[in-house]
C-alpha cells in the first residue's frame, strides 16, 4: 500500500513528456507484478488489482489532461476550427468511453460472480484493472502521434 501512494504522488506531481509517461506505465505493472509476487492470499490479490486500477485511472486523467492540452489552439491555429473539433472529439470520446467502462464493469461482475471459487474474485479486479489500462495506452498512442506531428513540424 504504501508503494501505492508513492506511485500517485510521482504520477499526480509531475509534468512529463510522452517518453517519460512510458515510465509510469512501466511503474504502475511493475508495482502490480511486485505486489503480486508478494501477496498470497485471495484478498490481498484482489487489493493489487483494486490499487493498479486506482493508478491505471490517475495516469488516465493525466494523459487526458496531457492530451486536451496539446490540442489546444496554437496562436497560428486560431483562426481554423480542427483543433476546437479535435477537443470536443476527445470529450466525446472520453465520456462516451466511461459509459462503456461502466457497462463492461457490470459485464465482468456478471460474468464471474456466479462461479464458484476464489480465484473468480481475483478475476473480476483484474479484469477491471485492465479496462482502464486498456484506455491509457490508447490514450497515451494518440499523445505519442501528436506530439510526433508537432516535432515534425518546428
Amino acid at each position: 500500500m504504501k508503494n501505492n501512494y508513492l506511485i500517485k504522488f510521482a504520477i499526480s506531481s509531475m509534468i512529463v513528456t510522452s517518453v517519460e509517461a512510458r515510465n509510469f506505465i512501466e511503474i504502475i505493472e511493475l508495482s502490480l507484478q511486485t505486489c503480486l509476487n508478494t501477496k498470497q492470499s485471495t484478498m490481498e490479490q484482489i487489493e493489487c488489482y483494486s490499487n493498479a486500477e486506482q493508478d491505471w485511472d490517475m495516469e488516465l486523467n493525466r494523459i487526458y489532461k496531457l492530451l486536451q492540452n496539446k490540442l489546444k489552439p496554437s496562436a497560428q491555429d486560431i483562426s481554423k476550427t480542427y483543433p476546437i473539433k479535435q477537443q470536443e472529439a476527445l470529450k466525446e470520446s472520453q465520456r462516451g468511453w466511461i459509459t462503456q467502462r461502466d457497462k463492461e464493469f457490470k459485464l465482468i461482475q456478471a460474468s464471474y460472480e456466479y462461479l464458484h471459487g476464489t480465484v473468480w474474485s481475483i478475476e473480476i479486479a483484474h479484469q477491471r484493472a485492465n479496462v482502464v489500462k486498456e484506455r491509457v495506452l490508447l490514450l497515451q498512442n494518440y499523445l505519442d502521434a501528436r506530439e510526433s506531428y508537432l516535432e515534425m513540424t518546428k
